[in-house]
Protein backbone atom coordinates (compact mmCIF):
# COMPACT_ATOMS: atom_id res chain seq x y z
CA UNK A 1 0.00 0.00 0.00
CA UNK A 2 1.38 3.38 -0.95
CA UNK A 3 1.47 6.11 1.66
CA UNK A 4 -0.31 8.81 -0.35
CA UNK A 5 -3.52 9.88 1.38
CA UNK A 6 -6.11 12.08 -0.29
CA UNK A 7 -8.11 13.84 2.43
CA UNK A 8 -11.78 14.15 1.53
CA UNK A 9 -13.90 17.27 1.68
CA UNK A 10 -17.53 17.43 2.77
CA UNK A 11 -18.96 16.59 -0.66
CA UNK A 12 -16.58 13.74 -1.55
CA UNK A 13 -17.26 10.07 -0.88
CA UNK A 14 -15.66 6.67 -0.46
CA UNK A 15 -16.63 3.38 -2.07
CA UNK A 16 -16.53 -0.27 -1.05
CA UNK A 17 -12.96 -1.55 -1.37
CA UNK A 18 -11.25 1.78 -0.61
CA UNK A 19 -8.43 1.71 1.96
CA UNK A 20 -9.16 4.61 4.33
CA UNK A 21 -7.78 6.40 7.35
CA UNK A 22 -10.41 7.64 9.80
CA UNK A 23 -9.25 10.15 12.38
CA UNK A 24 -10.78 9.53 15.82
CA UNK A 25 -10.66 13.25 16.57
CA UNK A 26 -10.93 15.53 13.52
CA UNK A 27 -7.57 17.15 12.79
CA UNK A 28 -5.64 14.98 15.31
CA UNK A 29 -3.29 12.62 13.45
CA UNK A 30 -2.18 10.84 16.65
CA UNK A 31 -5.39 8.75 16.92
CA UNK A 32 -6.83 6.90 13.91
CA UNK A 33 -8.06 3.67 12.37
CA UNK A 34 -7.21 2.35 8.91
CA UNK A 35 -9.15 -0.25 7.03
CA UNK A 36 -10.96 -1.51 3.96
CA UNK A 37 -14.44 -0.11 3.34
CA UNK A 38 -17.04 -2.90 3.39
CA UNK A 39 -20.25 -0.85 3.20
CA UNK A 40 -21.37 2.74 2.63
CA UNK A 41 -24.83 4.23 2.96
CA UNK A 42 -26.19 7.75 3.10
CA UNK A 43 -24.85 8.35 6.61
CA UNK A 44 -22.27 5.71 7.62
CA UNK A 45 -19.04 4.14 6.35
CA UNK A 46 -18.32 0.66 7.71
CA UNK A 47 -14.83 -0.77 7.37
CA UNK A 48 -12.69 -3.75 8.37
CA UNK A 49 -9.96 -2.55 10.75
CA UNK A 50 -6.42 -3.16 9.43
CA UNK A 51 -4.45 -0.79 11.65
CA UNK A 52 -5.09 1.21 14.81
CA UNK A 53 -2.91 4.04 16.16
CA UNK A 54 -3.38 5.54 19.63
CA UNK A 55 -1.30 8.49 20.85
CA UNK A 56 0.96 8.05 17.82
CA UNK A 57 1.79 4.39 18.52
CA UNK A 58 0.56 1.24 16.80
CA UNK A 59 -2.03 -0.48 18.96
CA UNK A 60 -2.80 -4.18 18.57
CA UNK A 61 -6.26 -4.84 17.17
CA UNK A 62 -8.65 -6.86 19.30
CA UNK A 63 -10.13 -10.08 17.98
CA UNK A 64 -13.41 -8.80 19.45
CA UNK A 65 -13.37 -5.59 17.41
CA UNK A 66 -12.67 -6.14 13.72
CA UNK A 67 -14.97 -3.54 12.17
CA UNK A 68 -15.61 0.15 12.74
CA UNK A 69 -18.10 2.77 11.60
CA UNK A 70 -17.75 6.49 10.98
CA UNK A 71 -19.91 9.20 9.50
CA UNK A 72 -19.58 9.87 5.78
CA UNK A 73 -17.71 13.05 4.79
CA UNK A 74 -20.01 15.95 5.61
CA UNK A 75 -21.86 13.89 8.24
CA UNK A 76 -19.83 15.02 11.26
CA UNK A 77 -20.51 18.36 12.94
CA UNK A 78 -16.87 19.46 12.48
CA UNK A 79 -16.46 18.42 8.83
CA UNK A 80 -16.82 22.01 7.66
CA UNK A 81 -13.79 22.98 9.77
CA UNK A 82 -11.31 20.09 9.37
CA UNK A 83 -10.68 16.81 7.57
CA UNK A 84 -11.48 13.45 9.10
CA UNK A 85 -11.47 10.80 6.34
CA UNK A 86 -8.61 10.06 3.93
CA UNK A 87 -8.34 7.54 1.10
CA UNK A 88 -5.02 5.86 0.24
CA UNK A 89 -4.12 6.17 -3.45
Amino acid sequence: MENVIVWLGEKESVKVGDYIRSLDFPGNTEHFLEGIVTAVNEFIIEFQIIRQVVEGSEYPSSANCTTARTAVPGGHFLDDKMVRIGVFQ
